[in-house]
């Protein structure tokens, strides 16, 4: 078994509602546990958290750990969840690993020049021996997910552009070339690859077994997961600067000339398209029966996913009064963060009415992972190196 503990399990630290009312508190950070008379009322531990627990409780969440990265002379740049475990990387390139128990470090290593840029990181099992991959736009880099130590650096000759997806053992992205690219990562080598027209605009999204891509001149590709095959491509108007979103209902597409497409993924055709004020940098999101996408000047509009004879969409209620970004779905609300106010929401997706909101000044960025069971975890990062995880109290 892999040395490092995956095991997940509720900390001291989740009790911490019940456990104050005793006097008796469990945790602190960076996972350690230990007695701390100080934190004796909620209003202490509001304090002590980057996102309190009366906040959190709001939220439809409850705090887990927090803990201190050591980001000296930097700031956490990227996290990411590999398999469970959080993997840390700060403004000059350096990687920490924490384990997901108690936020513990396991390792802590300097594999990468400074000026490279992060555009994805997974783990993947080669040869029964467990590797991270951390992709940046020249390089992959190779390091051994138990000790941190750089095993190799593939060349990536046509440079990535736009972050990573995953497609078992291949890190797919787009090259400078126009072309989204399948990277082997374990054998260290490109084996398959298609090509757009113009630049490729933004990640390539996988969905079960395909792949759709977009571009700067407005293509859509939908490519064989497996294969890189061509299944279809359309052409739409305004160049694409955003992820699609993709799930059985369809493939949404926000577009600089003022449109939101929604295509039949089967083939290609065009379902529905709804005209917006203005061009759409921002890329939609597809939760179930309903799609969410940020117009400038409108606010947030909420489309039935699939409506039946809409030919131009139907929009199901518009909110002008938040903005930011969509983060995760907590129970049947939209958990929004809008890192230029410092302000969460909490948005009720079937009405659009805000449920609560609140300025949360010590969170610098919020980053939402899912598991195998869709059981939600919450990372909020600070300026000064603290990273928190939270749980959802349901899903």
């Amino acid at each position: 078994m892999n040395a490092v503990d995956r095991t997940h399990r509720n900390t001291p630290i989740a009790l911490l509602t019940c456990l104050v009312g005793a006097g008796i508190l469990l945790g602190a950070l960076g996972g350690c546990q230990s007695r701390d008379d100080s934190w004796k009322y909620s209003m202490d531990l509001d304090e002590k958290y980057i996102i309190g627990p009366t906040i959190a409780g709001e939220l439809g969440l409850r705090c887990d750990w927090q803990s201190e990265v050591p980001v000296k002379g930097s700031q956490i740049k990227q996290v990411g969840d590999l398999d469970g475990d959080i993997l840390v990387v700060d403004t000059l390139n350096r990687v920490t690993l924490l384990r997901p128990t108690d936020g513990n470090q396991i390792w802590h290593a300097a594999p990468m020049p400074s000026k490279e840029k992060v555009l994805g990181m997974d783990r993947i099992d080669y040869g029964g021996r467990q590797r991270v991959f951390i992709t940046t736009d020249t390089d992959l880099f190779v390091l051994d997910a138990n000790t941190g130590q750089m095993i190799t650096r593939q060349n990536l000759p046509n440079g990535p552009i736009t972050r990573t997806a995953r497609y078992g053992d291949d890190v797919i992205f787009g090259s400078s070339d126009g072309r989204v690219v399948f990277h082997d990562a374990p054998l260290g080598y490109e084996i398959r690859a298609n090509r757009l027209r113009g630049q490729i605009g933004a990640t390539p999204v996988v969905h079960d077994s395909e792949v759709v891509a977009v571009s700067d001149e407005g293509e859509v590709l939908l490519m064989n997961a497996g294969d890189a095959s061509r299944l279809w491509a359309r052409n739409l108007t305004g160049a694409i600067e955003s992820e699609p979103a993709f799930n059985d209902n369809g493939i949404y597409v926000a577009t600089l000339g003022q449109s939101l497409w929604c295509l039949d993924h089967r083939s290609g055709e065009v379902k529905w398209k709804y005209f917006t004020e203005s061009p759409l940098r921002t890329g939609p999101t597809a939760l179930g029966d309903r799609v969410f996408q940020f117009v400038p000047g409108e606010g947030l509009i909420c489309f039935e996913a699939d409506p039946r004879n809409a030919p131009r969409g139907r929009a199901l209620w518009t909110n002008s009064d938040v903005k930011g970004e969509i983060t995760t779905v907590i129970g049947n609300n939209l958990l929004i963060w809008d890192e230029s106010s410092e302000t969460a929401f909490l948005v009720d997706a079937d009405r659009g009415s805000v449920r609560f909101s609140s300025k949360l000044p010590k969170v610098r960025s919020l980053h939402a992972f899912r598991d195998g069971r869709n059981d939600l975890t919450l990372m909020a990062t600070s300026i000064s190196g603290i990273i928190q995880r939270l749980e959802s109290r349901g899903r």
